[in-house]
């Protein structure tokens, strides 16, 4: 009976062992699960903040080339509205000066009647200065 207490202790104390060694194995196992895990959470962190850079450089490149398209937009409306503005206002001026033109015109012929209707009351005081010597 006491040799097989003694069986029994060894027994338990090897199956103790064996039992610290699958847990030292698992732990092991468990730790180099985490080690992986982290560093593939590391890696992905790494990819994401790439992938991140990368988006935020493509969008940088795009909000340059919509600034230089909006840059290239502005001066041709700029270059087309002086365009136009440069057209009225040579128009303009030559609406103005035809009206000078014609305002001149139209004093000259007034001056003209002006100078008739003087020349016809003249005729027409001689006329009654005629008349009234041969009457008197």
């Amino acid at each position: 009976f006491g040799k097989s207490l003694a069986e029994m202790g060894d027994t338990l104390n090897n199956v103790e062992t064996n039992l610290q060694n699958q847990i030292a194995i698992h732990n092991d196992a468990i730790a180099a699960l985490r080690k992986e895990a982290l560093k593939s959470l590391n890696d992905l962190e790494t990819g994401i903040a790439t992938e991140n850079a990368e988006r935020k450089k493509m969008y940088d490149q795009l909000n340059e080339k919509v600034a230089e398209g909006f840059a290239r937009i502005s001066a041709a409306i700029e270059k087309e509205t002086i365009a136009r503005e440069r057209a009225v206002s040579a128009a303009t001026t030559e609406a103005l000066t035809n009206t000078k033109l014609v305002e001149k015109c139209v004093n000259e012929q007034l001056e003209n009647v002006a100078s008739e209707i003087r020349a016809i009351q003249e005729e027409i005081d001689r006329e009654k200065a005629e008349r009234k010597e041969a009457e008197d």
